[in-house]
């Protein structure tokens, strides 16, 4: 990792996404690229209000500047345009070829701990991988993260990342599999041949009840499907333990999240796609709307 590109709105989420982006650079000696978008201009549009606007916004991210630079950080530039805050910073990211863009969460519900608009709409336009910084998470919860995989080449490439993350920080990695809960096939309720709609293998096995066959699920998954998948990932010299959980994805990342009190959360999203649309509208769409903790999403093209 060379360079961070690091979006400031002066709100508290902020403070966050400076210092996650000052643990980052310190750890990969990189460079951090402060970036403001100017949003809103005064409502008379005064070329003298205008003016004093951008002179004291200036001085803020000066300040800010500084604030990484005594810390002994190399800050490339700072960037402040007018424009809306979603294409500001995609273009800037694409153009300056970041390799990371950290942003604070933003707050829309305190009580559902739901992301910003702007945290959100950068989530499915990024075209770098991006880290949300949550004001809620201290910095020792990144000795434990989170990487939820579903076992495709994308989440191979997700999961490769975590864990290079997992050896810079020193921290636990727990990878995470949800598998759906195993039901009978539509129509056929009494053919006691249970059917998952996700899973790749071949596994059939008799119904005894739900419990029994999610289990007897689960193990075939963890011995053959997640086998094959995690003999293909780089964990060497890591500390990880492997999950396999069944039920609704969404729900079983989020609960292990907090039993876990993991402070960072890894996932993999699909490129600026119609697909990614779809996938928002469920599990990803999901823990964005409930994500209690910090989130890495790296983005993958679409085949």
């Amino acid at each position: 990792m060379n360079k961070i590109l690091l979006g400031i709105n002066f709100q508290n989420e902020s403070d966050a996404a400076i210092e996650d982006a000052f643990l980052l650079a310190s750890k990969y000696d990189a460079q951090i690229i402060p970036i403001h978008a100017i949003e809103y201009l005064p409502r008379r549009n005064e070329q003298h209000e205008t003016d004093l606007l951008v002179r004291q916004i200036e001085k803020r991210m000066k300040t800010i500047e500084e604030r990484l630079s005594v810390r002994g950080i190399d800050v490339l530039k700072t960037i402040i345009e007018k424009g809306d805050p979603i294409s500001v910073i995609s273009s800037a990211a694409t153009v300056l070829e970041v390799d990371l863009l950290i942003i604070g969460a933003g707050v829309n519900d305190l009580k559902h701990r739901t992301l910003g608009v702007t945290a959100k709409q950068l989530v499915r336009t990024s075209p770098v991988p991006i880290w949300i910084s949550n004001c809620a998470t201290n910095k020792v919860d990144y000795d434990n993260i989170v990487c939820a995989v579903d076992l495709s080449e994308r989440a191979l490439t997700t999961l490769n990342n975590a864990a290079s993350l997992a050896r810079i920080l020193g921290a636990k990695l727990h990878i995470v599999h949800v598998e759906p809960k195993m039901s009978y096939y539509p129509g056929l309720m009494n053919s006691d041949i249970p059917v998952s709609p996700w899973t790749l293998s071949e596994f059939v096995t008799k119904m005894p009840d739900n419990e029994a066959s999610d289990k007897a699920h689960r193990n075939h998954v963890l011995t053959h499907d997640f086998k094959e998948f995690i003999e293909k990932a780089n964990l060497d010299s890591l500390e990880c333990d492997i999950h396999i959980k069944s039920g609704k994805a969404s729900k079983e990342i989020l609960n292990f999240v907090d039993e876990f009190q993991a402070g960072l959360l890894v996932l993999g999203t699909l490129g600026k796609t119609n697909i990614i649309k779809k996938l928002l509208g469920g599990t990803i769409e999901k823990i964005l709307d409930r994500l209690p903790c910090t989130m890495l999403a790296i983005p993958h093209p679409e085949d």
